[in-house]
């Protein structure tokens, strides 16, 4: 695979909702003839120093180069060189390859070396991705400056800011593979809860439940559960977080809250979304971008002490929440809930709330049918740039 890479002057790692037949599009006119035999004379030249490497070192004697001292040191220069992988002492140092790489699988160990390499000659770059939500939304999300700042660009879903000249902001080719199941949530019955649950402890200066506010987003969950009529609690749904610790499904059990039934985290979200009437998120997330994309009828609430957002995303929330899709507590929302249940596709499907929902999308998940034109384009450009 890693020669696979090499003929490519241009290549697309992890891009949330690119198909692999996808990547090889948008990258097959950075195809070179040249790289290719580079590639394969730079293998050649690669086995033939790991041969020489391996016979060396079965030669190496630790003591040579080490005095012991007493008896564990002994040990160590006895020992350590049967311990050492062997490849310490055969793997080539990275070489430049003198590339283009988009994605952002760069954050994975096991390919970080493979992409520096790629993109470390001397018009190398690497532009990373947007692959989730949170980004341009949290009032402190600091990963998101880090993704566009440690790279030489950044492609956004939508958004673009002030603070950086590095963003590209070109259609969501996820999202719009989500809106192309064209879902009729008519047909369907279920309410689908989708929860979250955060570390037990602060590790990082990020705008999202703190571990001190846990508990009060807890009672949150338990308020809303205890107020649904007994005719939407026949059909809710609750699907559950990655465990953080918290016992969030006890909490409610012990406040005689608990769903009877219960989505598990190792149940695929789609597959509950799919099957949704309606989706309720308690969180800000990637989740109800998604169900947005999918246009299955949404309700959308937190506390901005649990969630804090930016100036810049308020009004964009405030414009969801005249129309009933944001509320600001489980007593606004679930009120809401109860009144609309009957009428809750009539309510979705009205003008007003479609062009909300439109307009929110255009800023935080571009959804268009001829997205891969904008991708060509943005790819046309990284290879022929013009200044």
């Amino acid at each position: 695979i890693i020669n696979f890479f090499g003929l490519f002057w241009l290549f697309f790692g992890e891009c949330k909702g690119l198909s692999f037949f996808d990547k090889i599009r948008l990258s097959l006119k950075s195809f070179s003839i040249q790289r290719f035999w580079s590639v394969i004379f730079r293998k050649i030249k690669i086995r033939k120093k790991e041969f020489n490497s391996i016979n060396t070192h079965k030669e190496i004697n630790f003591s040579d180069y080490f005095v012991s001292n007493n008896e564990f040191e002994n040990c160590i220069s006895e020992n350590i060189i049967k311990h050492i992988p062997e490849s310490v002492f055969t793997k080539e140092p990275s070489s430049a390859e003198d590339g283009i790489w988009i994605g952002f699988d760069i954050y994975n160990s096991k390919k970080a070396d493979l992409i520096s390499r790629y993109t470390s000659g001397k018009n190398g770059k690497w532009y990373s991705v947007q692959h989730g939500g949170g980004y341009d939304q949290y009032l402190v999300f600091p990963h998101e400056k880090m993704e566009y700042e440690v790279s030489d660009g950044f492609v956004s879903w939508g958004w673009a800011s002030k603070n950086s000249s590095k963003l590209t902001f070109l259609p969501s080719p996820h999202l719009v593979n989500l809106r192309k199941m064209n879902v009729d949530s008519r047909q369907k019955k279920q309410i689908l809860y989708i929860s979250t649950e955060h570390f037990a402890y602060f590790l990082r200066l990020h705008s999202t439940l703190r571990p001190e506010l846990q508990f009060s987003y807890l009672r949150e969950q338990a308020n809303f559960i205890a107020n649904l009529s007994e005719e939407v609690s026949k059909d809710f749904v609750f699907r559950a977080s990655i465990q953080f610790g918290w016992n969030n499904l006890e909490y409610l059990k012990r406040e005689d809250r608990l769903p009877k039934t219960i989505s598990s985290i190792n149940e695929d979200i789609f597959s509950r979304i799919l099957k949704a009437r309606l989706v309720v998120v308690d969180h800000l997330a990637t989740s109800y971008m998604e169900s947005f994309a999918l246009n299955i009828p949404t309700i959308l609430y937190f506390k901005e002490e649990m969630f804090g957002y930016s100036a810049k995303f308020k009004p964009y929330l405030m414009s969801l929440k005249e129309v009933g899709i944001y509320h600001e507590d489980s007593f606004s929302a679930v009120r809401f809930l109860n009144e609309n249940y009957h009428k809750i596709e009539d309510w979705w499907a009205s003008e007003k709330v479609q062009n909300r929902i439109q307009d929110f999308l255009s800023e935080y998940g571009r959804v268009n049918e001829n997205w891969f034109v904008a991708w060509k384009s943005f790819s046309d450009q990284l290879l022929h740039p013009t200044f």
